[in-house]
Order: C-alpha cells, then sequence, then structure tokens
C-alpha cells in the first residue's frame, strides 16, 4: 500500500503538479494581458477627457490656418444640395473632411461644432487604441504602449483635435483601415468580403478627407496583397470599395465645378517651393525641375529640414495659432534667436532617433519595420514637394512613435546598466 502511495504522489508531483503550475501560470498571464489593456483603454480615455475639456474650452475660430477654410465649406454642405456649385471650397480642399463636418450641422445647427470637436476625440481615442493592437502585433507590447502614451498625449495632437482641421479623422481612417487589413487577429483564410469591403471603405474615406494618404495606401495594399490575400475576386472587392466614396467626391465636383478631382490646390498651394508653384500640370512642374535641376534639389533639401522643424514657418503657425509651446513663449518674449535653437536641436534629435530606433526595431522584425519606415518615409518625400511644414509631420509621427519608443527603451538601458550590450529583443520587451 505504501509502494502504491509513493507512486501515486510521484505521478502527481512528476505529471500533474507541473501541469498545474504550467495552467498557473497561464492564467497569470492572462489576467496580467487583461489589466494592462484595461489600464491602457483607461489611459486613453482619461485623454480623451482632458481634450475634450480644452477643445470645449476654446472660442470657435481659435484654431488653424484651414479653419476659416473649412467651417464655410462645412456649413455649404448642410445648406445646400450636395451637388450644388454654391458651396464654397471644393475643389480647392477636398470635400470629405467638410462633409462629415456638415453632418453635426444638420443634426445640431446650434452645438454642431462641439459635437464634431467630441467626435474627432471619440474617433482619434478609438484610433489610438487599435494603433496599439497593431503595433504589439508587429512588435511588442511595451513598445507599443509607450508609442500609444506618446500619441494620446502629445500637445500637438491635444491641439489638433479640437479644430477643424482634417488631421484628426484622416489618422483615424487611416489607422481603422491598416487595422482591418493587417489586424493581428486575422489569418489569410479568414477574410471574407465583408471584411474586406469594411477596410477599403475606410480606406476610401481616409482619401476623400485628403487625397494625399493615397501613396500610403498603395504601400499598405501591395504589403496587404503580398502578404495576406492572393484571391483576384477579393482582390478587386477591396480596390473597389476603395474607390468608390472617392470617385464619388469627384464626380460631385465634377457636377459643379467641372473637375473630376478630389481637390487641385496640390498645385496652388506650393508655398515653400516656387519650382512648383503656379503649375497645373505634372508636364509643367517637369519642365521646371528639367531647366533648373539644382535649385529644385536644393529647395527640396530646405523643404526636407523644415519638415522636421517645429520651427518652420512663423511660430504661430507652427503651434496653431494657440501659443502653447515653449518656442511661442520665447519667441513672444523677444528670444526667437533662442527658439530657433530649440527647434534645430528637437529637429537633429526627432530624425536621429527615428533612424536609430528603425534600425533596433529591424533586429526585431524586419518586415513591419520596413513598412513602417516606408510610410513614414513617403510621407516625408511627398512634402517636400509641397510644403516642408512641420503641421504635415504629425501624420508621419503616427509610423515613427515605434522607432522612438524602441530608441528609448535602448537609451534607458544603457544608461540604466552602464552597458550597450543587452540590445532590445521580443523576449525583454
Amino acid at each position: 500500500m505504501k509502494s502504491k502511495s509513493v507512486i501515486r504522489n510521484t505521478l502527481l508531483g512528476g505529471f500533474l503538479l507541473p501541469n498545474v503550475r504550467k495552467s498557473f501560470v497561464r492564467v497569470q498571464l492572462a489576467n496580467n494581458v487583461k489589466s494592462r489593456k484595461l489600464l491602457l483603454l483607461g489611459v486613453i480615455s482619461f485623454s480623451a477627457v482632458l481634450k475634450a475639456f480644452y477643445a470645449l474650452s476654446r472660442d470657435i475660430f481659435e484654431s488653424g490656418p484651414d479653419a476659416n477654410g473649412y467651417i464655410p465649406f462645412a456649413l455649404g454642405f448642410a445648406e445646400n444640395n450636395f451637388f450644388s456649385s454654391d458651396i464654397p471650397g471644393p475643389p480647392y480642399y477636398p470635400s470629405g473632411y467638410p462633409f462629415i463636418l456638415s453632418l453635426f450641422a444638420r443634426i445640431a445647427p446650434e452645438n454642431w461644432f462641439e459635437l464634431s470637436q467630441l467626435f474627432q476625440i471619440g474617433m482619434f481615442s478609438l484610433a489610438s487604441y487599435c494603433f496599439y493592437y497593431l503595433v504589439e502585433n508587429m512588435f511588442t507590447w511595451k513598445i507599443a504602449a509607450v508609442a500609444t502614451l506618446i500619441l494620446c498625449f502629445n500637445p500637438a495632437w491635444a491641439v489638433v483635435n479640437s479644430e477643424a482641421m482634417y488631421e484628426t479623422l484622416l489618422v483615424s481612417f487611416l489607422i481603422f483601415s491598416i487595422y482591418f487589413l493587417l489586424s493581428p487577429r486575422q489569418k489569410s483564410e479568414s477574410y471574407t468580403i465583408g471584411t474586406l469591403v469594411r477596410g477599403g471603405a475606410l480606406g476610401g474615406i481616409a482619401i476623400a478627407i485628403h487625397p494625399r494618404v493615397l501613396p500610403l495606401f498603395m504601400i499598405v495594399y501591395s504589403v496587404f496583397f503580398l502578404t495576406r490575400l492572393k484571391s483576384l475576386s477579393k482582390g478587386l472587392a477591396l480596390a473597389g470599395s476603395t474607390i468608390v466614396i472617392p470617385v464619388f467626391f469627384a464626380i460631385r465636383n465634377l457636377r459643379a465645378k467641372g473637375e473630376f478631382t478630389l481637390m487641385n490646390s496640390f498645385w496652388d498651394g506650393q508655398s515653400f517651393n516656387a519650382f512648383l508653384t503656379g503649375c497645373r500640370s505634372y508636364a509643367c512642374a517637369a519642365e521646371r525641375v528639367i531647366a533648373s535641376p539644382i535649385g529644385f534639389l536644393e529647395q527640396s533639401f530646405n523643404s526636407g529640414i523644415g519638415f522636421w522643424s517645429p520651427h518652420s514657418g512663423p511660430l504661430m503657425k507652427g503651434t496653431w495659432y494657440h501659443n502653447i509651446s515653449v518656442l511661442s513663449y520665447l519667441n513672444g518674449h523677444g528670444y526667437n534667436t533662442v527658439s530657433i535653437y530649440i527647434s534645430l536641436i528637437f529637429s537633429i534629435t526627432i530624425f536621429l532617433t527615428w533612424i536609430y530606433g528603425t534600425i533596433l526595431l529591424h533586429k526585431q522584425n524586419r518586415f513591419y519595420n520596413a513598412l513602417l519606415f516606408s510610410l513614414g518615409g513617403t510621407i516625408w518625400l511627398t512634402d517636400i514637394l509641397v510644403y516642408g511644414e512641420n503641421r504635415h509631420r504629425l501624420v508621419a509621427l503616427i509610423f515613427m512613435l515605434p522607432a522612438h519608443s524602441a530608441c528609448a527603451f535602448e537609451l534607458y538601458k544603457k544608461i540604466s546598466f552602464g552597458s550597450g550590450k543587452n540590445s532590445i529583443s521580443k523576449a525583454n520587451f
């Protein structure tokens, strides 16, 4: 009998108890993951409350440089037929964003602006949560958490969320579409036509808000077709659902203004690129570049630097007319030179940390790192041809944040341990 009990205890100790311990560890890990995500949701919600308080405390016209153009544009959609030629704005501005604002103007004419601000803040918060899941799947939860926190509490985005400016919804729908297509929970065989149509429609809304994201979707869709989907019929469903909304708005401009386009301000708005300003076609731009290639490269180089610097253009413009930044404070008190030097240091730091963080992420996941680098770099390159203005860096920053987070972790480790031997790895982070 004693030998039987010994055998029984041995079996329990050798086989059952390790399994129990493993189950316990799995439960603990699951609880930790759940708690972590609940905490993140709470933090994102808290940032949304702060943004809402800030947004509702501001005057309606204390906003960014395009607000006075977008607000009449939105009211024009609310007060007129969709195809009316009396709507001010199109096709100089894209119609997608003011049309969304006009829905609130129709529903609540007295409080539409406040409602639209709260809607933008809510959408951005939801997009931040989707952003976390995407980055977590690409790299690690720590990198995803830090990148998401920066996104939520970045003062520049707090300001954008409160304005009649398109960037908030542009980024939100861009992230939503990428999440549907590159969702960590989706497998190639589980992509239904409905899923693809939703992802494409969300992308189409982003393109209608501003077609500057069109090159980004070309990259994302190429990645998607190469890695997730190779069915022609499903590919056509995705492509078709993506172009429906942009084509609808282009037809609107054709009927109202005689131009089949989402916007024509691409050429008129080359305020920082004299080689392209005034041209109305790619042929005109090509002729000017060929006539003075050195001058064009010099202008593009200056625009490329301006893209990184918060001092590009007037400081008041760079802080969205809110005067809440250190640079604006220094400039307002006569320390313009100091603010310029700070801007240069900031620009160099942001660029170098992006490059260094990209090298670190390359060791974790080359494929997703290349995707993020391509998206951020594409925005930079396209902006060189347009403005070279810091405001557009806000969109590119979304795809650079994981690299900045990886760089911050690596620098923290080197400072803490006094050694550069421990590099970021999937196991530790």
